[in-house]
């Protein structure tokens, strides 16, 4: 499954302050695990579509204007 990752995780903190939520309350109004959310913010975790549409959907955004995607799979090096 493709993933996606912040284009600009900075830019998705601010808009969740200019919101004002802090980073649990706007995973709790997205109905998702806080620790998880700061990873992605981090960029330590890329997310799926369902949970990267819930962000932007809680940020009133386009998921295309904060995500880009990036394919999971994995390279087989075939000797």
């Amino acid at each position: 499954m493709l993933s996606l990752r912040l284009k600009n995780a900075e830019a998705v903190r601010k808009e969740i302050s200019l919101r004002g939520y802090s980073i649990n309350s706007f995973a709790r109004k997205i109905k998702s695990n806080p620790g998880y959310i700061g990873k992605v913010l981090d960029g330590k975790r890329d997310p799926y579509p369902p949970l990267a549409k819930k962000i932007a959907d809680g940020l009133d955004m386009d998921i295309r204007d904060l995500f880009f995607v990036v394919d999971g799979r994995k390279n087989e090096t075939h000797h």
